[in-house]
C-alpha cells in the first residue's frame, strides 16, 4: 500500500500563491495496489480526456504535476494518461528516467495498450531518455528545450494530431540546475495555454526537500499526490484565488504540516517568529510564536544569522546556510537553515525557515573523519614493514646497511615523526636517527633470535605528548613497534644463516679440491657436470676438456672394461650404490691408469646424477685423506624474497595482498581477493590450518605463527612461515592480518645440507686409507676408522685434542714437522 502526504502552508493570507509542500511516501508491495480505472471517450466540449480519474477532463494548455515514489506510482499515473491521448489521437512524448527507463516505459504501456507497436511504427508516439532530450547537448538548455515543445506542438498538428501530449520525469536533476529548471518550468506554466499542450512533470519525492517542492507546486496548475492509497488532486491556490476553498484548505494543510520532519517557521524582519510547526525539538507553536529567533542561537552566531536572514529581505533571494541552535533541553545542535523570501504585493513581507536537524551527520562526519586518521596512521605502519622487507631485496652487503637503513624508516610510522627519533642497539653496536637522544617519553621492544635476545629496538619522543595507550604511544604502536623488532629477528636471522652457509660452501670447496682422490660428477648420460684437480691430474685432461664429455668421447675406458661400465651406470640410474669397482683408464698421453671408482646416485629417472670418487691405485694401493664430496650445483641462497601482508576475513576469504604476492606466488592480489585462502593451501596443511585458525578467531587482539604450503601459480607448491594477528574487533582493520615470508629456498637449503654432511660424512668414514684433520697447531680435530685402527685407538675420544705428532715415531717427528710448515708456506 502507498502513502503520499502532501502538506501546504499559506505563510501571508491575502497572497495563497506562496506556500510550503513537503511530501513523504512509503510503501510496502509494488503489486498490492489497484489499477486506477479509466475511460476513454471522444473529448466533448473543447476539452480533453487525461485517462486519469482523479483529474478527469481538462482543456489544452494544462500544466500538472505528479509527485511520485516508486516506479509503480509512475506507471500508475502515466500509462492511463498516454493510452487516453493515443485514442483521441494525439501525438505523444514520453521522456523518462530514472526509475522508470525508457524499455521498462514501454513494457508498462504495452500492458494496456496491446497496439503499441502499431503507434509506434507510425511516430504518434516517443519514448525518450532524459538525456536524449533535456540534457542532450550535455547540459540543460531551458531555451533550447522550451523550443523543442513547441517545434514538436507544430509537427504534431502539421501531421493531423490534435495536439501534444507530453510528460517528462525530472530524477535526473541536480541542485546546481534546480534554479534553472525551476524558472523553465515557470516560462512553460506561463506560456502553454497559447499552445495545443498538455504536459505532465514528474517529481522523485526523494530528491526534493521542503523548498523543491515549493517551487513544484507554485509553477503547475496543480499536483497530483498518493494519499493513503488514493491519488488525489491538490489544486494551487494561486490558480482559484478562492477564499472558500482556502480556508477549506488551510486546516488540512497545517494538519499535514504538522507532520513535516523538519523545523519550518516564518520571521519578520526583526526576526520575530510568527509561524512555528511542532517539530522544533519538542516546543509548542505557542512557546516559540513571538519570540526572536536570535533566542535560539549561540551569540558567537547571531552575527552571521542576523546578516543572512538581512540578506534574504534585502535581495529577495532564498539563502541555505548551517549553523548551531541552543535548546534548553538539548542545548546546542547543528542545523541546516534554507532560508525563503515569502513575497506580497511584489514586497519581501516575511521569510520561512525550513530547518533540518543535522546532528547526526556532524557527528558521522567527525566520526569519518577520526575514522581516515587512523587508516592513515595504519598505513604508515604497514608502509614502515614493507619498506623494511624490502631492504633485503636490493644489493646491500652487510646486515649493518641493512639496520642503518631500518631505523631511518621507523619515525615516519609513528603518531608525532616529526618528534621521533629511533635506535638499533645489536651486538653492541648502535644504529640511530640523526637527532637520536634519550628522553623519558620511549618504548622498546627485545630483538629475538633462535630465543635468545641479541638487541634491542628503541623509538623515543623528543617532546611530550598526550598520554595514551603506553604513555604518549598508541596500542598500535606497541605492535608495529614488536612487529618491527620481529621482522629485524628475521633478517638477522636469515644473513647469519646466508654467512654460515657461504662459510660451509667454501669449505666444502677447498676439501674437494685438495682431496687427493679424484671425485667428480656425471649425468646419467654420463657426461661431465663437475670434478676436482686430482681428477684432471690422474686423466692427463684439463677440466675445460672434460665438462660437458662423457667417458665413452673421451675414450677413456679401456675396451675390455666399457662392458663393465654400462653395467655399473646401469645399476647406479636405477638406484643401486655401488661398491668400490677397479677399472683401467686411458690417459690423454695414452699410458694407462688404474682407478678404484666408488658412486652413488643423486635423484631418480632423467634428473639422476652420479656422483663418484676416483682413487689412482696404479701408483699406491692406499691414498691419503680424501675429503669431502660436492655435488655439481649449490644450491644458491634466496633471492631477498619480499615478504607480502595479507588482509583475510573472518571466513578466511582474501580481502587484501601487497603487490608482492605477485611476485612469490606468481597471482596478482585481484585474482586472490574474495577468494578463500585455504583454496591455495596444500591438502596436507589444511587440517592443521584450519585448527589453528578456528582457535585463532576465539582470541581477539591474539597472535599466531604457521608454517604450511601455497601453492604457486606454475602448479608447484612453496613454504612459507606466517606471522598473523586478530584484529578482527579492531574497527579500521577489521580483518586477520598477517606477514607471510617465503621460507622454501631456505627449507631446501637445510635439507641439501643436511643430505650433503651425511654424503661426506659417508666419503670420510668409507676412505680405506687413514685420515686425520689438524689445526695449525697440528691438534687433531676429525679422525676417521680407518685412522683410529692405525693409531690402536677404541674411539675418537681417544685421539681428538691429542697432537698429531704424538701417534708419530719420535725420530720422524722433526721431519714431519718440517713437511708440515712447507705445507702451510
Amino acid at each position: 500500500m502507498i502513502t503520499v502526504c502532501g502538506i501546504l502552508h499559506p505563510f501571508v493570507a491575502d497572497n495563497p500563491r506562496h506556500f510550503l509542500c513537503y511530501t513523504a511516501c512509503e510503501y510496502q508491495d509494488l503489486n498490492g495496489c489497484a489499477t486506477l480505472q479509466m475511460e476513454v471517450v471522444e473529448m466533448e466540449n473543447g476539452k480533453r480526456k487525461t485517462g486519469i480519474e482523479v483529474i478527469g477532463d481538462v482543456p489544452w494548455g494544462t500544466h500538472l504535476c505528479q509527485l511520485y515514489r516508486t516506479k509503480k506510482d509512475l506507471a500508475e499515473i502515466l500509462v492511463p494518461y498516454f493510452e487516453a491521448g493515443l485514442r483521441s489521437n494525439e501525438y505523444c512524448m514520453w521522456v523518462t528516467s530514472e526509475p522508470l527507463g525508457v524499455e521498462q516505459a514501454k513494457r508498462a504501456l504495452r500492458r494496456s495498450v496491446r497496439n503499441l507497436d502499431d503507434y509506434l511504427e507510425k511516430g504518434q508516439i516517443e519514448i525518450l531518455d532524459a538525456s536524449e532530450w533535456y540534457t542532450k547537448s550535455g547540459r540543460f538548455e531551458s531555451e533550447r528545450v522550451l523550443n523543442g515543445w513547441v517545434e514538436k506542438e507544430k509537427e504534431a498538428l502539421s501531421r493531423g494530431f490534435e495536439g501534444l501530449r507530453l510528460t517528462g520525469n525530472t530524477f535526473w536533476l541536480e541542485d546546481a540546475e534546480w534554479r534553472d529548471f525551476a524558472e523553465y518550468e515557470s516560462e512553460v506554466d506561463r506560456v502553454i495555454g497559447n499552445y495545443r499542450m498538455l504536459a505532465i512533470c514528474s517529481y522523485s519525492l526523494d530528491r526534493c526537500g521542503a523548498s523543491e517542492v515549493i517551487d513544484v507546486v507554485n509553477n503547475h496548475q496543480c499536483a497530483i499526490v498518493l494519499r493513503e492509497g488514493k491519488w488525489e488532486r491538490i489544486e494551487s491556490a494561486y490558480r482559484r484565488r478562492s477564499e472558500r476553498e482556502l480556508r477549506e484548505s488551510r486546516g488540512k494543510w497545517r494538519a499535514l504540516v504538522e507532520s513535516v520532519p523538519d523545523g519550518i517557521i516564518t520571521v519578520d524582519r526583526e526576526g520575530t517568529i510568527l509561524f512555528a510547526n511542532r517539530t522544533m525539538s519538542g516546543r509548542t507553536p505557542e512557546d516559540v510564536i513571538g519570540a526572536s529567533i536570535y533566542s535560539y542561537i549561540p551569540h558567537s552566531n547571531k552575527d552571521v544569522a542576523k546578516r543572512v536572514l538581512e540578506s534574504v529581505f534585502k535581495s529577495g533571494k532564498s539563502r541555505r546556510y548551517e549553523g548551531v541552535a541552543v535548546l534548553p533541553e538539548v542545548g546546542e545542535f547543528w542545523y541546516e537553515y534554507s532560508i525563503a523570501p515569502v513575497r506580497s504585493n511584489g514586497r519581501v513581507e516575511s521569510a520561512v525557515y525550513v530547518i533540518r536537524d543535522i546532528n547526526q551527520r556532524k557527528k558521522a562526519e567527525e566520526a569519518l573523519r577520526e575514522k581516515s586518521n587512523e587508516i592513515q596512521e595504519r598505513v604508515k605502519e604497514l608502509n614502515c614493514l614493507y619498506g623494511i622487507s624490502n631492504l633485503t631485496t636490493g644489493k646491500i652487503v652487510s646486515l649493518e646497511d641493512i639496520l642503518k637503513r631500518a631505523v631511518e624508516l621507523i619515525p615516519p610510522a609513528w603518531q608525532y615523526p616529526e618528534i621521533t627519533c629511533a635506535r638499533i642497539i645489536f651486538n653492541s653496536q648502535e644504529f640511530r636517527t640523526d637527532k637520536y637522544k634519550e628522553t623519558k617519553w620511549k618504548q622498546n621492544s627485545e630483538i629475538v633470535v633462535h630465543g635468545v635476545k641479541v638487541g634491542t629496538l628503541e623509538v623515543a619522543y623528543l617532546e611530550d605528548r598526550p598520554q595514551s595507550y603506553e604513555g604518549p604511544f598508541l596500542n598500535e604502536e606497541r605492535v608495529l613497534i614488536n612487529a618491527i623488532a620481529q621482522r629485524l629477528g628475521g633478517i638477522i636471522e636469515r644473513i647469519q644463516a646466508e654467512e654460515a652457509m657461504r662459510v660451509s660452501e667454501s669449505k666444502l670447496r677447498d676439501y674437494l679440491e685438495n682431496a687427493l682422490d679424484g671425485i667428480y660428477t656425471i649425468d646419467s648420460r654420463g657426461k661431465f657436470i663437475y670434478m676436482n684437480s686430482a681428477v684432471a691430474s690422474i686423466l692427463g685432461y684439463s677440466k675445460e676438456e672434460m665438462t660437458g664429455k662423457s667417458f665413452v668421447e673421451l675414450g677413456l675406458v679401456r675396451r675390455d672394461y666399457i662392458s663393465k661400465g654400462m653395467k655399473v651406470l646401469k645399476g647406479i640410474i636405477g638406484g643401486e650404490r655401488s661398491r668400490a669397482e677397479e677399472f683401467v683408464l686411458i690417459r690423454k698421453d695414452g699410458s694407462h691408469v688404474y682407478v678404484e671408482i666408488s658412486s652413488f646416485p643423486i635423484g631418480r629417472g632423467d634428473n639422476t646424477e652420479i656422483i663418484a670418487v676416483m682413487r689412482d691405485v696404479t701408483e699406491r694401493k692406499q691414498t691419503e685423506e680424501a675429503l669431502r664430496q660436492s655435488e655439481r650445483y649449490y644450491h644458491a641462497l634466496l633471492d631477498s624474497s619480499v615478504d607480502f601482508i595479507i588482509i583475510l576475513n573472518e571466513d578466511g576469504s582474501v580481502r587484501y595482498e601487497s603487490p608482492s604476492v605477485q611476485r612469490m606466488l606468481g597471482y596478482t592480489p585481484e585474482e586472490r581477493i574474495g577468494k578463500s585462502a585455504f583454496e591455495f593451501v596444500h591438502s596436507d596443511d589444511v587440517e592443521n590450518l584450519t585448527a589453528t585458525f578456528a582457535k585463532f578467531l576465539k582470541n581477539p587482539g591474539g597472535t599466531a605463527s604457521v608454517e604450511l604450503r601455497f601453492l604457486h601459480r606454475d602448479g608447484s607448491y612453496r613454504v612459507f612461515e606466517g606471522a598473523g594477528r586478530n584484529l578482527l574487533n579492531d574497527p579500521v582493520i577489521r580483518g586477520i592480518i598477517a606477514n607471510v615470508r617465503d621460507v622454501t629456498e631456505r627449507k631446501q637449503a637445510e635439507e641439501a645440507l643436511r643430505e650433503s654432511e651425511e654424503k661426506l660424512r659417508y666419503m670420510f668414514e668409507s676412505i680405506s686409507d687413514g685420515v686425520a684433520v689438524t689445526n695449525l697447531e697440528g691438534v687433531i680435530t676429525e679422525i676417521n676408522s680407518r685412522a683410529l685402527e692405525m693409531y690402536g685407538a677404541g674411539t675418537k675420544e681417544e685421539v681428538l685434542g691429542k697432537s698429531a705428532f704424538e701417534f708419530i715415531a719420535p725420530q720422524e717427528r722433526e721431519r714431519a714437522l718440517q713437511n708440515m710448515q712447507r705445507t702451510l708456506e
